[in-house]
C-alpha cells in the first residue's frame, strides 16, 4: 500500500458518510427546525456557556467549537467554550451539575463522563445518572492499540509474550477512567497480564511519549494518531471495535486476535444540569440534528475519524447508565484506584 488510504476506499468512506447524513436527514425532516422550535420558546436570550472539562487544542476541545460555532448560527446567540481542565473532565462536569438549568451552561463531554467519577474526584463528584439532563449523543469512533517504531512489539500476540515471559510493559491513556484506560485493563484481564497504566494530562503527551519510546503502548481514538500513522511514527496492533475501522481496514480487531469480549468505543455528548426544561432539550437536540446533516461537519468529522452517531437525551441516557454500571463493576472486580 503506497499511503494510508487508497482512492477507492477514500470514496467509499466517502459515500458512507453521506449515507449517514441521508439518515439524519429524514430525521431532521420529521422534526421541527430550530427556528421553529424557538419561537415557542424565548430561551435563548444570551449567550450559552459550552463547557469542555479539557484543555485546548485536544480532540474534545476542537469538537466542542466546531459544535459551539454551529450552534451559535442556529440559536442566534454566542456559544462560548469554556475549558475547566482536571480529574479527567469531573471539574468540568461538577460546574455544569451545579449551574442554574436555565440552558445557558451545558456540557459537552466524552464517555469518559461516565466513567471518570467512580475513580476521581472522591465524595464530591457528581453523579453522572442523577445530576444531569441528557441531551443528545453526537458521535463516536472506536479506539486504537498502538505501539511506537522503536519498541520493537511486532503484534498483540508479540506483546502479550513477552509480558508472560516476565518482561514489564506500561500503557498510556489520557487520564483516569478513560475509555482509553478501561481498554487496557479490560485487555490486561483478558491476556492474563499486567501492563502498568500511565496517565497523561491529554491525548498529545500520551502520543508523545509513545513515538519517542518512553512508553512501549499507548491506547488512542483514531482522528488523534493518523498524521503519525502516516510516517510511521506510531503502529496499530490493534483495533478496539469488533469489526474493523473503514478508515484502517489493514488493521485487525483485538477480538480478531483472540479477545472477543472487547468491544469499545469512545463518544461525545452534550448535557445539561438536572432539571433542565424539556423544551430546551428538544431546542437543543433539534439542533444537533441540523448540524449533523451539514456538509462541512460531515467533512469535518470524517477527517477527525469520528462517526456522527446522533442518539436523543433518552438514549443517551441510557448509554451512560449501561457504561457507568459496567466499568463501575470492573474497577471494583479490578480494585483500581488512582494513586
Amino acid at each position: 500500500m503506497t499511503g494510508l488510504f487508497s482512492a477507492s476506499f477514500k470514496t467509499g468512506f466517502a459515500r458512507s458518510w453521506l449515507a449517514r447524513g441521508a439518515g439524519l436527514l429524514l430525521a431532521s425532516c420529521l422534526a421541527a427546525s430550530a427556528a421553529q422550535a424557538q419561537a415557542n420558546n424565548n430561551w435563548p436570550q444570551r449567550p450559552i456557556n459550552l463547557v469542555v472539562g479539557y484543555p485546548a487544542g485536544g480532540t474534545v476541545d476542537i469538537l466542542g467549537r466546531l459544535y459551539a460555532d454551529k450552534l451559535a448560527v442556529l440559536l442566534k446567540q454566542p456559544v462560548v467554550v469554556n475549558n475547566r481542565a482536571g480529574a479527567s473532565g469531573t471539574i468540568g462536569a461538577q460546574f455544569v451539575a451545579r449551574a442554574n438549568p436555565d440552558g445557558y451552561t451545558i456540557l459537552f463531554a466524552p464517555s469518559t463522563f461516565a466513567i471518570a467519577p467512580l475513580l476521581v474526584g472522591g465524595a464530591s463528584s457528581p453523579d453522572v445518572n442523577a445530576d444531569f439532563t441528557p441531551i443528545a449523543k453526537v458521535g463516536s469512533t472506536p479506539l486504537l492499540m498502538l505501539t511506537g517504531a522503536q519498541s520493537g512489539i511486532s503484534s498483540v500476540a508479540n506483546l502479550v509474550e513477552q509480558a508472560k515471559n516476565g518482561k514489564q510493559f506500561n500503557y498510556a491513556s489520557p487520564g483516569a477512567g478513560s475509555p482509553m484506560h478501561m481498554t487496557g485493563e479490560v485487555f490486561n484481564r483478558q491476556a492474563g497480564i499486567k501492563m502498568l497504566h500511565i496517565p497523561y494530562r491529554g491525548i498529545a503527551p500520551s502520543l508523545t511519549d509513545t513515538i519517542g519510546g518512553h512508553i512501549p503502548i499507548v491506547f488512542s481514538t483514531h482522528g488523534s494518531v493518523l498524521p503519525y500513522m502516516s510516517d510511521n511514527s506510531l503502529i496499530a496492533l490493534a483495533s478496539t471495535s469488533k469489526t474493523r475501522s473503514p478508515l484502517l481496514p489493514h488493521v485487525p480487531t483485538l477480538a480478531e486476535q483472540g479477545y472477543p469480549e472487547i468491544d469499545i468505543t469512545a463518544w461525545w455528548a452534550v448535557l445539561g444540569p438536572k432539571g433542565l426544561d424539556p423544551s430546551i432539550v428538544n431546542i437543543l437536540q433539534t439542533a444537533f440534528t441540523e448540524i449533523l446533516n451539514q456538509p462541512d461537519v460531515l467533512e469535518q468529522l470524517q477527517t477527525m475519524a469520528i462517526t456522527p452517531e446522533l442518539q436523543d437525551g433518552t438514549q443517551l441516557a441510557q448509554t451512560i447508565r449501561a457504561e457507568n454500571q459496567y466499568f463501575g463493576e470492573l474497577i471494583k472486580t479490578l480494585d483500581l484506584k488512582v494513586e
